[in-house]
């Protein structure tokens, strides 16, 4: 690890000692040493005494004691994350430094396909054809409280300054104590919520990065992309939607009861009024900004013109002009332009109806400035606002619905008083206007929806709210079911003889059956006439949903991937076939296992997932913080993110292989992924007790009962509330993904990410010889999609540690059960490694990535401390011969676990 870098973390965890020793004592402190002491000697002196020295030393702390030395390494990692950031955007600025851009930047892809050749014309459509929207989404990932993230947010902005090296020692001693006073609030600060979060509780989490940090690394992207389109790419022009948002937050009503219309109506209206007071602001600062007076510059006779018709159109304007300096017509015609959005915040006549003329008013200043001497002025602070406000509209950003697809088509079919088959689904679309089917007394949740969906579209524009997600799709007659109610509510209608529509319908394919009856069920619906001039009112765009979470827990990560990646390419030639044009919406988290790790690197290892250049993707949970964070992160995201989806659309990786090599490279992968699917069937859902077992060797329970999400656990909206034990087995198929990668995470197992796969390339290794190592080997090299797919399942077996899984193990209480499944994990994890070291010729996981293996080795110590607290309190917390209260202290302690442990893993869902 860089010398700094360990510098850095030595100087601020040596600072949160010296708060841990002035809080709580020395004694504890030197308690909290002994724990951290004992649990690396587990990982420096392997064997049976150390971890029981580990154990009796945790038996012996009181509840008090545990979960205040939780909290210390729950901050711990908070600060070893905090500073692994600050050291990579200073590498991201030395490189900058030293070859001009960044690698993964706008430049470096631009600059590459100079070189390469590709003509300028393709480039410039590539450009004006590229599409980001990354949507945030309320998963039940984000283990911090909002107000942590504040402290933290603060902490980084005043360490960020502190090791500015033109600081003056006295200047030094300033920021340290500014530091050690952030570190002191968090140590007092409830690190859990004591509290169910509620929808509205989401809704402003998300907000906080939306309106806090995203605005500035939106207008810087846009600044750096115009720029480098203008030196590398002439005649390339980025389009306004090049960046756009979303979000579920308050849509969101697949099995979440909490997400009623008027939630959805608050949600958008929150979003609207938080954007109108960031305007509102900006607007200020620009007031004391744009001081020029006409007697020092000229200014354009249009301002002059349209600050009197706003002085006879808001008369509020009067007092605010008789103190006005004659001649700063600038100045005053801000103060109309905040005038106007007050009028808009609070719905009166006058207000702007929309952003268009906001952006009208600030381009007509701007303009003005540019023609009269004022270009600099132009093009800082008024420019980033107009461009803001061109990006997120008042809206901020789109709100998508989302519905199971079983309660959209029981609604629909409630309506339609009966069950139309495939054939009859258009005919119901087509008949009878809107609202001539009376309401509906059944299941009219879905119908209300829609309904709302329609009402948001006509207050807040189209653009504000207009996809409609049906998770679960299994059938085309869940998209007419869709578009029966869409046609009911007004959003689907006739205009002579055309139809028109205000929304998408968008399937979510989920299981690796839909995945693969994807193509043929889309390709249908694409031939028929309805859909089809339906689809073309809405730009001949059709947007389908991809679910890596459900998709994994459904058949295994290696099955899961190679469908995912059959589904895409298979989705991308029916749609060329018949010429509709195809956007993919990624449904990825955090982890591996729900898709996670480096998007460049997904998008570049299966090009076919940004057609035509258009990406969305769902930013979920703690990934949420991660990447828009900070400013500077988040531009860098974006950055990335277009130079990837840039370069598939131009330059794919793996693009010289030959269709026939492509060809034996897809069919060894298939094989592979059905014999590890099978395998990976065989122990989750085949297996007599392996239910059980997962109710008792993780902490399941814990997360079903965790205050950090409004979501249920299972999707039918059942709980195991009221009782900290699941006394029967939870549902699998029940439950969703989420959920189950965090237990399998908290354990330190991460077996959704990895098993199934070592017995699928074992088999085939030992059944192939020297032919089967030489083909992987090969794909392995030649191939980026099995290479990505390999080097993500390297980082999770470099997570995973099955000597603590173990101790989980130990708390399920049938031996025989206990042994027989912990077994068959550790050997299939034994396999993996193995079976991967034979493809690759890495000597062990993450060899090529000595820093990344490093910073986990680093944390490990402080993981395994964590892991033993949560483990013993979980059976105290278990155990019905105690008493309430001590269950209650138990529980506190638990829920500090959880958080540090997702701190330390970096991982939760």
């Amino acid at each position: 690890m860089d010398a700094t870098l360990r510098d850095d973390v030595r100087t601020l965890t040596t600072w949160l000692g010296r708060i841990i020793r002035e809080q709580e004592g020395e004694a504890f402190f030197t308690k909290l040493e002994r724990l951290r002491q004992l649990a690396k000697a587990t990982r420096t002196r392997p064997g049976a005494s150390p971890r029981a020295a580990l154990r009796v030393f945790v038996e012996r702390l009181s509840a008090r004691e545990a979960q205040s030395m939780a909290r210390a390494f729950t901050l711990y990692f908070q600060l070893v994350n905090l500073a692994e950031e600050h050291h990579r955007l200073e590498r991201l600025r030395a490189r900058e430094r030293d070859s001009g851009a960044p690698p993964l930047s706008i430049e470096k892809a631009l600059e590459s396909f100079r070189r390469a050749g590709v003509s300028r014309a393709r480039v410039a459509r590539a450009v004006a054809d590229l599409r980001l929207e990354p949507v945030f989404t309320a998963h039940p990932t984000e283990a911090k409280r909002r107000v942590v993230l504040r402290h933290l947010l603060r902490v980084a902005e005043l360490w960020e300054e502190h090791r500015r090296a033109d600081r003056s020692p006295s200047e030094r001693r300033r920021s340290e104590n500014a530091l050690l006073e952030s570190l002191e609030a968090l140590w007092q600060t409830q690190p859990v919520r004591q509290r169910r979060v509620t929808v509205e509780d989401e809704v402003r989490n998300v907000l906080f990065f939306l309106i806090g940090t995203v605005p500035r690394a939106a207008a810087d992207f846009w600044d750096a992309w115009t720029e480098a389109a203008a030196c590398l790419a002439p005649g390339a022009a980025p389009s306004p939607r090049l960046l756009t948002f979303g979000t579920w937050v308050g849509g969101d009503r697949d099995g979440n009861p909490s997400v009623t219309p008027d939630v959805s109506r608050w949600a958008l209206a929150e979003q609207r009024r938080t954007a109108l007071a960031f305007y509102r602001t900006a607007v200020r600062d620009l007031q004391s900004l744009l001081t020029s007076s006409a007697s020092a510059a000229r200014v354009d006779p249009a301002v002059v013109k349209s600050l009197n018709k706003d002085r006879r159109a808001l008369p509020e304007l009067e007092d605010r002009l008789r103190h006005w300096e004659r001649g700063e017509y600038y100045r005053a015609k801000l103060w109309a332009v905040e005038a106007r959005l007050v009028r808009a915040q609070s719905g009166d006549k006058g207000g702007y109806p929309g952003p268009a003329g906001l952006v009208d008013d600030l381009v007509l200043l701007r303009r003005s400035l540019e023609k009269n001497g004022g270009a600099r002025t132009a093009h800082g602070a008024l420019r980033t606002l107009e461009r803001q406000v061109r990006l997120f509209g008042f809206h901020l950003a789109r709100l998508d619905f989302r519905q199971h697809s079983g309660r959209v088509r029981a609604a629909a079919e409630a309506l339609a008083g009966g069950r139309p088959t495939t054939a009859e689904w258009p005919a119901r679309v087509a008949a009878g206007a809107p609202r001539a089917v009376p309401r509906i007394a059944g299941d009219g949740l879905a119908l209300r929806e829609m309904e709302t969906l329609a009402e948001l579209q006509k207050i807040h524009g189209t653009r504000a709210a207009d996809h409609y997600i049906l998770s679960m799709t299994g059938s085309a007659d869940d998209l007419w079911a869709a578009l029966f109610l869409a046609r009911r509510a007004g959003l689907v209608r006739r205009e002579g003889n055309r139809w028109r529509s205000t929304v998408d319908i968008v399937p979510l394919f989920e299981t690796v059956e839909d995945l693969s009856r994807a193509p043929a069920l889309m390709a249908a619906l694409w031939r028929h006439p309805l859909y089809r001039q339906i689809l073309d009112s809405r730009g001949g765009a059709q947007e389908i949903m991809l679910g890596y979470s459900d998709s994994n827990k459904d058949a295994g990560y290696l099955a899961a991937n190679y469908h995912l990646y059959r589904a895409q390419d298979a989705l991308g030639r029916a749609a060329e076939k018949a010429g509709v044009r195809l956007r993919f919406f990624h449904g990825k988290g955090g982890t591996i296992d729900r898709g996670g790790g480096p998007a460049h690197r997904a998008i570049l290892a299966a090009p076919r997932s940004v057609p035509g250049g258009r990406l969305r993707i769902t930013e979920q949970g703690e990934v949420i913080a991660y990447k828009y964070g900070r400013p500077a992160v988040a531009r860098r995201n974006f950055e990335q993110m277009a130079s990837a989806v840039l370069t598939a659309e131009l330059m794919p990786p793996g693009a010289a292989l030959s269709t026939a090599r492509r060809s034996v490279y897809e069919g060894v992968l298939g094989e592979i992924a059905e014999a590890s699917r099978r395998h990976y069937r065989a122990l989750v859902y085949e297996t007599p007790g392996f239910a059980d077992y997962f109710a008792q060797a993780t902490p399941i329970d814990l997360i079903a009962r965790v205050e950090i999400a409004s979501r249920p656990v299972f999707r039918s909206g059942k709980t195991k509330e009221g009782s900290p034990r699941v006394a029967a087995a939870p549902s699998l198929a029940d439950m969703r993904a989420i959920p189950w990668v965090f237990s399998w995470t908290q354990s330190r197992n991460l077996l959704p990410a990895w098993f199934g796969a070592g017995s699928a390339l074992g088999n085939f290794l030992e059944e192939k010889g020297a032919f089967g190592r030489g083909v992987l080997a090969d794909m392995y090299a030649r191939w980026p999609f099995f290479a990505a797919l390999l080097d993500n399942l390297e980082l999770s077996l470099a997570k995973a540690d099955l000597t603590i899984a173990e101790g989980y193990a130990a708390l399920v209480k049938d031996r025989g059960l206990r042994s027989s499944i912990f077994e068959r994990i550790r050997e299939e994890h034994r396999r993996t490694v193995s079976a991967l070291r034979s493809i690759t010729g890495h000597a062990s996981p993450l060899e090529r990535s000595p820093v990344l293996r490093e910073s986990i080795a680093l944390r490990n110590p402080y993981v395994d401390s964590l892991s033993a607290l949560q483990t013993r309190f979980l059976r105290l917390w278990r155990d019905p011969r105690r008493s309430p209260a001590e269950r209650e202290k138990a529980l506190g302690v638990l829920l500090v676990t959880l958080n540090g442990i997702a701190a330390g893993m970096k991982s939760t869902g």
